[in-house]
């Protein structure tokens, strides 16, 4: 309490108190370190009306951080400025016939869909009824994917090139919906995906397993001098869809050796980092 060492707390906002730890006296250890009844009693009587300014000279050793946080403690409030009472936490109370709907939301078919709809018949937040059903030991099923099945095959063969949202957007025009984790999944289980390209190419993602960074640095290298072929942004409503490019190889490995300083030859698959620098064969459609 440096700058408030001539005592004077009226008018003292409270966010000066408690930034500054204010404390009037020695601060208490031991024993003393525990609140009273006789403090409790001071701090109820005293903080609706004066606030924390008013108990800092009532509670000698007690510092306005630990005054402040007993009084949320024991539901001792400043009112409103404008006079009416400040509004309280709500506090809602289990039931045994809650608790049973929350069991039956549960053991549907669908626990999301059923804990929507006893949050908008029960009027308790959603996050509640989840949180109850911790405390009753329940937990959603998780289901596995289904198995992919040969047409899904054909579609990401074909599009092995692509970026993920690409392929994700083809999947789901054929009726398959398939998540990006799921894609990138498959793809990494085909072989020679990793270190293929196609018309001299490389999409993002194999960027990323073949130099071991991230898709951040990545765009960083992209904003630097690394020349990329954006793809058209997909109209799924998906951040990570519009970012999707690819890079000829004549580019990759012009940057690669004008940047050769930022780049870690640890992460770096040294062998495809080799035949990347002394291939020289024509990338298609690239221009010199």
């Amino acid at each position: 309490m440096n700058l408030l060492a001539d005592g004077g707390f009226a008018g003292t906002q409270l966010n000066v108190l408690l930034d500054q730890c204010a404390m009037v006296g020695e601060a208490r250890t031991g024993a003393k370190r525990f609140w009273t009844t006789r403090e409790i009693a001071i701090l109820r009587e005293t903080y609706p009306t004066g606030g924390l300014a008013a108990c800092l000279p009532l509670l000698p050793g007690r510092a306005s951080t630990a005054i402040y946080q007993k009084a949320f403690e024991v539901g001792a409030r400043r009112p409103a400025p404008s006079g009416k009472p400040r509004a309280t936490r709500q506090v809602y109370t289990p039931t045994p016939a809650l608790d049973a709907a929350i069991v039956d939301a549960y053991r549907s078919d669908n626990p999301l869909r059923g804990l929507k709809n006893l949050s908008r018949v029960t009027g308790r937040p959603r996050a509640w009824l989840t949180n109850r059903a911790a405390v009753l030991g329940l937990s959603r099923p998780k289901f596995k994917e289904a198995q992919w099945c040969e047409a899904e095959f054909e579609i990401l063969t074909e599009r092995m090139h692509q970026a993920p949202g690409t392929i994700r957007q083809a999947l789901r025009e054929a009726g398959y919906p398939r998540t990006i984790n799921a894609i990138v999944l498959q793809l990494r289980r085909r072989k020679g995906w990793a270190r293929g390209k196609v018309d001299g190419q490389y999409t993002k993602l194999m960027l990323q397993e073949c130099f071991g960074v991230s898709g951040e640095t990545l765009s960083r290298w992209a904003r630097i001098g690394l020349r990329v072929i954006r793809e058209p942004a997909i109209a799924t409503g998906k951040a990570h869809d519009a970012a999707e490019w690819s890079v000829r190889e004549l580019h990759l490995r012009r940057f690669v050796m004008e940047n050769v300083a930022i780049i870690d030859i640890r992460k770096v698959d040294k062998f495809w980092l080799v035949d990347l620098l002394t291939s020289r064969r024509p990338d298609k459609g690239a221009e010199e």
